[in-house]
């Protein structure tokens, strides 16, 4: 039985191969990623894209898009002398895991959280392209 990363990855005769910087980034991920009904089974929710977030060491800011994360973080008096360049772009799941662009990507294609019209090619999650 093959992991949903090997189906994930799995290229059918005739379709362009996946990038390797997507490769490499699958390799990376974290071990809660696995197919929704492999977490069920553990009594474990199924992780899922909440939101944008910017990450400044270890906290979070949530915003509807990555904008109003960054506002509400320099919004925060904690924050003061935080320059706008040392916040970190991403998303956050419902289980509270920051993931990068392209690991959201990855998880809101596998939910079938994107909207209908966003292109196969996109590697990159960008706050519009989730369902709400």
């Amino acid at each position: 039985m093959s992991s949903w990363l090997e189906d994930a990855i799995h290229v059918e005769e005739g379709e362009r191969p996946v990038p390797r910087p997507v490769l490499v980034e699958f390799e990376r991920m974290a071990p809660w990623m696995q197919k929704p009904r492999e977490t069920k089974e553990k009594g474990q929710e199924t992780p899922r894209v909440k939101c944008a977030v910017v990450r400044f060491k270890d906290r979070l800011f949530e915003g509807s898009c990555h904008g109003d994360a960054r506002l509400a973080a320099l919004r925060d008096p904690g924050m003061r002398g935080v320059k706008w360049e040392e916040l970190e772009e991403g998303f956050v799941t419902n289980t509270g895991e920051f993931l990068t662009r392209l690991q959201a990507m990855i998880l809101a294609r596998q939910q079938g959280q994107l909207h209908d019209d966003v292109r196969e090619t996109a590697q990159q999650l960008q706050s519009h392209y989730l369902k709400h």
